[in-house]
């Protein structure tokens, strides 16, 4: 099942952190668990689609000479990049909007999927 993107548009207009990533203790301990379990140190590169507003962005960053970070919301693109801007290397870490031009629709679970390739 599919959620329509303007679902997704509608929750960031209304809000910066429309799922309350920056205050809640549950998503902080989720993000910290998935950078810890990272069987790698270092990776020379890493990909994160749905990043929403870049806290799972922002610690795989550290991980990761370059991270691509992908979300279909504008707002939350601009907040990923915010997030990781001030990192050392921050220059090489990528924030992009992509959506696929044919389907009006982002599967809802693909924004907690994150992964680095060394």
């Amino acid at each position: 099942m599919s959620t329509p993107i303007g679902y997704f548009e509608q929750m960031y207009a209304a809000s910066r952190d429309p799922w309350s990533f920056e205050s809640r203790w549950y998503d902080a301990r989720k993000h910290a668990l998935t950078a810890d379990v990272l069987p790698l140190r270092r990776y020379r590169s890493g990909f994160e689609p749905g990043c929403s507003t870049g806290m799972l962005t922002s610690r795989l960053a550290a991980h990761c000479d370059r991270l691509l970070a992908v979300d279909a919301i504008e707002a939350a693109v601009r907040a990923a990049a915010e997030r990781v801007a001030d990192r050392p290397g921050g220059g090489d870490q990528l924030a992009e909007r992509r959506h696929h031009a044919r389907s009006s629709t982002v599967g809802a679970a693909a924004r907690s999927i994150s992964t680095c390739a060394p």
